[in-house]
């Protein structure tokens, strides 16, 4: 049995053994060290003299990063519009936690997010994509740096370069047999790819219309662009 708070026990061998934390984990998780003598005064003498060269420090703040993940979107929607929210939203879930939400903050570096980094371009996301992840995790970087204090390290998030690649416009038939499909089984995820194909628009362009912003006082064609006629017309 254990002199209480010594973390002393006296094992089936006859022999003692001490317990002492000699560090943590990434996670935050006890990393225990061990010492053993054939006397419960040695071993008592082995304990105090590896906790006195370890110098571990107790970990008072255990919360793992997807803690400040979900803290940072809290305070993140009432400040910018819901459709970045919802993109945030959705960084965050799909990408930052399951890739780092297990790490305390503390012991995220430079290294770590470089090969976060790396991972999203090895699955197939393009660098422009990885490049918007990383500006959300650098802002919630920000936000633990205010809520731990200096104890936070100082983490550089570099951004991986664009590979420009020559962009391939889709034909006259390949356009038709797009629209084709949208317009089958039509829904809102469709009809937004249609909205942006035959109008040119950008996708924030796209989420951000609103019911007032359109208008059924021109015809079909005059809404969409002088490119879109010829589609329009095989419609």
């Amino acid at each position: 049995m254990s002199r209480r708070g010594e973390n002393i026990y006296k094992r089936k061998d006859n022999r003692w053994e001490g317990r002492y934390i000699k560090g943590y984990d990434y996670k935050g998780k006890t990393l225990w060290g061990y010492v053993h003598a054939p006397s419960y005064r040695e071993c008592r003498e082995k304990l105090t003299a590896a906790k006195q060269s370890s110098k571990t420090k107790p970990q008072t703040n255990r919360k793992d990063f997807n803690y400040f993940c979900d803290e940072w979107l809290v305070l993140s929607r009432n400040r910018v519009k819901e459709s970045t929210y919802v993109k945030y939203y959705n960084t965050v879930t799909r990408h930052i936690k399951p890739g780092l939400g297990c790490y305390l903050p503390q012991n995220l570096n430079t290294v770590i997010i470089e090969a976060f980094s790396n991972e999203l371009l090895v699955s197939g996301l393009s660098p422009k994509t990885v490049r918007d992840i990383l500006t959300v995790l650098k802002a919630i970087l920000k936000h633990c740096r205010r809520q731990i204090g200096n104890t936070f390290p100082d983490i550089v998030v570099l951004y991986p370069k664009d590979r420009k690649k020559e962009m391939r416009v889709l034909s006259l038939e390949e356009q038709t047999r797009f629209v084709q499909y949208l317009l089958t089984d039509m829904d809102e995820v469709k009809f937004g790819v249609l909205l942006a194909l035959l109008t040119g628009m950008r996708i924030g362009e796209v989420c951000a219309l609103k019911w007032e912003d359109k208008t059924f006082s021109t015809s079909l064609a005059s809404f969409f662009s002088p490119a879109a006629e010829p589609i329009i017309s095989r419609l």
